[in-house]
């Protein structure tokens, strides 16, 4: 029969699942604490086994075990859940005698042959059990009652462990839910903030100044258009605030840079439906541009009108300053002109406002000043306009900064009026206002400047019309005189080529003269060497693109000559004409010695390929002699090692020198060997993984003798670790041939060193010597073969000068490096650098 819970029990269980989940206990890992407690439960009730479980709707589930590897198991198959909701401690001596336990499958032997068990349960303040702190063993056992309340108490400090985690993440939780709201607190202030910043930015990037005060007339808003000139909307502003409507309003505001700006200005009163004043706004709109605007064109159109009336360059610079001072509202206006020696300006004219009397500054006598000298002589000497306000001392010149002063004039401006690069003249203002620098005025002067320039500049090309064509005459006299012919062609836009100048010399370098009055391109064609004809079309197009060129080019005569021509030519645009200017010489000589030389040159190259070919020979005989010399060489070093193995013989010195000799000659011949395979391109690395330091170590230990005879000390100091892909019969040899040079060119008492480290990419190798050294010069060619270092020839020292062209090869074929030179305090050093790679 299926038995069906109470209600209340169901319940129950359901807040004791809830309660369970709350802990998250379940599939959470074991930790240190809860290890200890379940140890301690284990020593405290003397068994070796004990666990920690849990126990939820269809598991028991084991945080911890100690003494037997634990592991989850269903609810119907746990001791542990029979009676831990109960809340009492259990304790079974002999489970297998008891009713409860006999049949559980952890007695029966089906889980484990368990005779005595003890649990505690883990009872939560709200008084739900969650499992059990349970401990057993395979004999039966009886606990004391101090181990009993022992093992109660661990439980309920397991109980009071997960509830303080549980208490600190709810604790965690509230600190995130607070650090949430604070955060939507600091979104919702960040947005208003956001509101007001774009709203005043929004203001800020109108050009209109915008200022409004609040209900109690006290200044609210202002933008930043308003806030340039400060203090200037403030009477209208009120007048709005007291309830009259203000439009159109003409304000003139000088802003704190002490410029003058002019304003029209709108305000009316903000009141609300039921008659509530909630305050005043005022709009400035900034009309100064459109008042400069209509100042320069009328200033313009004066000047336009002066410079039109005048019959000469004196009398239109002259009324030129005198129409632009007088629209501009200004004191005084001076015309002054340098002098034809180029030593004086001198004042040419000078203009007042009508009925003003500056006769104390402007004076009646003529006025001439040296180069820096008053206001015209600084824009001569400094080529550019000068703006002084107020008026430094010295600045009008002439002892007039009295009595500009006495007149009341704060501010001068000069301009200069050049010809070219040179300044013919100056334009010169006085004002009786302190005006600081203003980049529209000083434009708008510059361009009266201008104007006046280009006028005098018209009167000036005038008068060298007719010079030009004087000189026009002359040069055309002495280009007659030049065996080169010069010219200048437009290219037009349909590509045809006409005329602009040509000298009177053609017929000798083309042998007739070229028509000027047709297309000369087309003249010139039909002259061109059927060959060269693509080059001349390559050379037409080029220049036609506005690109510099020049050809050597075949041209027949008139005469039935055959000349070579050489043409440069320069493009360059006048306006909307494409001109082009050249020269053309006759290079039919230096062609004809340009031949011959070819020729010579040729020959030439024919001896040097000879020269490769007997050199070759040679290369091919000498590794043929040293081939077969290998053979007897080694026959009589053979014999002489048994001949030296007689005891009668071994002490001859013949022997010893036969043996020293056939060594010589057969390291002679492996290095000429190796020479040979180097030059032919049949040198061949055999790569494979090696420890450089072990080659290092063995090279350096088969050396010691050799060092140990000569008296040195033989350090290292081989630090490397990386593996090299290399030769290593090769690398040897290398470091054989370093050693051998240090010890032989190392006088007794000396040293030398080998070290080894790891670089970025490879490996780093130095060997050092404090041997006879190497003079500087000759360190570039010391691994050149066969070369030999005065220090080595001139103690009588022999070699062969081929051990380092060998190993720079080695080393080279390796993609690595070989480098020479002074060691500290004497003797020599080479670095090896090899790569890992």
């Amino acid at each position: 029969m299926t038995s069906v819970l109470p209600a209340r029990t169901i319940e129950h269980e359901r807040r004791r699942l809830a309660a369970l989940h709350e802990y998250r206990l379940l599939d959470a890992p074991a930790d240190d604490e809860l290890e200890a407690a379940v140890r301690v439960a284990a020593l405290v009730a003397g068994v070796p086994t004990a666990t920690l479980n849990l126990i939820d709707e269809q598991r028991q589930c084991q945080l911890t075990t100690v003494g037997f590897e634990g592991g989850d198991s269903a609810r119907s198959d746990s001791m542990c859940a029979i009676r831990f909701q109960a809340g009492e401690f259990v304790h079974v001596r002999d489970a297998s005698v008891d009713p409860t336990y006999g049949s559980n499958p952890w007695v029966t032997g089906v889980l484990a042959d368990v005779r005595f068990y003890a649990s505690a349960p883990l009872v939560t303040p709200q008084g739900y059990a969650l499992g059990t702190l349970c401990v057993f063993d395979t004999e039966p056992r009886d606990l004391s009652d101090e181990q009993v309340d022992r093992l109660k108490d661990l439980a309920a400090m397991v109980v009071a462990l997960f509830e303080r985690r549980r208490q600190a993440r709810l604790n965690a939780a509230l600190a995130e839910e607070a650090e949430r709201r604070e955060l939507q607190l600091e979104a919702e202030r960040q947005r208003l903030a956001d509101e007001r910043t774009f709203l005043q930015t929004l203001l800020d990037s109108l050009d209109t100044g915008v200022v409004a005060c609040g209900s109690d007339g006290r200044l609210l808003l202002f933008n930043q258009a308003a806030r340039q000139v400060h203090g200037a909307g403030e009477v209208p502003l009120a007048r709005a605030y007291a309830g009259e409507v203000v439009l159109g309003e003409h304000l003139v505001v000088r802003n704190p840079e002490g410029q003058v700006r002019r304003f029209l200005a709108n305000g009316r009163p903000i009141d609300t439906a039921d008659g509530r004043r909630l305050g005043a706004v005022v709009a400035m709109h900034d009309i100064t541009d459109t008042h400069r605007a209509e100042q320069r064109r009328r200033t313009r159109h004066a000047v336009a009108h002066a410079l039109a009336d005048a019959t000469s360059a004196l009398a239109a610079a002259s009324a030129a300053v005198a129409a632009a001072a007088a629209e501009l509202g200004w004191a005084c206006a001076e015309y002054w002109q340098v002098d034809d020696d180029a030593r004086h300006i001198t004042r040419a004219s000078s203009w007042t406002t009508p009925g003003r009397d500056l006769s104390g500054f402007t004076g009646a006598e003529p006025l001439s000043f040296a180069e820096g000298v008053g206001l015209a002589g600084a824009v001569w000497q400094e080529g550019g306009p000068v703006w002084s306000s107020p008026i430094p001392a010295g600045a009008a010149g002439g002892g007039r900064q009295e009595a500009a002063v006495e007149a009341g004039l704060c501010t001068a401006i000069g301009l200069p009026v050049r010809s070219g690069d040179r300044v013919v003249g100056v334009l010169a203002f006085f004002t009786d206002t302190e005006m600081p620098p203003d980049i529209d005025v000083l434009s708008l002067l510059d361009s009266i400047a201008t104007h006046v320039s280009r006028y005098v500049e018209r009167r000036r090309a005038e008068d060298l019309t007719l010079a030009l064509a004087a000189a026009r005459r002359d040069f055309d006299r002495v280009v007659e005189q030049v065996n080169d012919y010069l010219w200048t062609v437009e290219i037009r836009p349909d590509g045809t080529v006409h005329s602009v100048y040509a000298s009177p010399n053609g017929t000798g370098v083309f042998g007739a003269e070229l028509p000027t009055d047709a297309d000369m391109g087309a003249a010139l064609a039909v002259r061109i060497h059927p060959d060269d004809l693509g080059t001349f079309a390559a050379f037409h197009a080029t220049v036609a693109a506005g690109e510099p060129a020049d050809i050597e080019v075949r041209v027949r005569g008139d005469d039935g000559v055959t000349r070579w021509v050489w043409t440069r030519a320069t493009a360059r645009r006048d306006g909307d004409r494409l001109l082009v200017d050249g020269i053309c010489t006759n290079v039919t000589d230096r062609r004809e010695l340009a031949e011959q030389r070819e020729q010579l040159l040729e020959e030439e190259q024919r001896h040097v390929r000879r020269l490769k070919e007997l050199d070759r020979m040679k290369d091919e005989f000498v590794a043929v002699v040293v081939h077969e010399l290998r053979n007897p060489i080694g026959v009589i070093a053979g014999y002489t090692e048994l001949l030296r193995e007689d005891a009668d013989l071994a002490d001859r010195r013949e022997l010893s020198v036969i043996a020293r000799t056939s060594s010589h000659l057969q390291t002679l011949v492996d290095d000429l060997l190796d020479l040979a395979s180097l030059d032919a391109g049949h040198m061949t690395i055999d790569a494979r993984p090696l420890v450089p330091a072990k080659l290092l170590r063995d090279a350096t230990a088969a050396h010691q003798p050799a060092a140990d005879a000569q008296r040195l000390t033989l350090t290292t100091g081989i630090s490397c670790t990386r593996v090299l892909l290399g030769d290593a019969r090769r690398l040897r040899q290398v470091v054989d041939n370093l050693l051998s040079n240090a010890i032989k060119y190392t006088p007794a008492g000396g040293t030398v060193t080998v070290t080894a480290v790891d670089s970025p990419g490879g490996i780093t190798v130095t060997v050092t010597d404090s041997g006879i050294g190497i003079p500087a010069e000759q360190y570039p060619q010391l691994f050149t073969r066969f070369f030999r270092a005065d220090t080595a020839t001139s103690r009588g020292i022999k070699g062969t000068g081929l051990g380092l062209t060998i190993a720079k090869a080695i080393v080279e074929a390796h993609h690595g490096t070989i480098t020479a030179g002074p060691a500290p305090g004497g003797g020599t050093s080479f670095t090896l650098d090899l790569p890992t790679d």
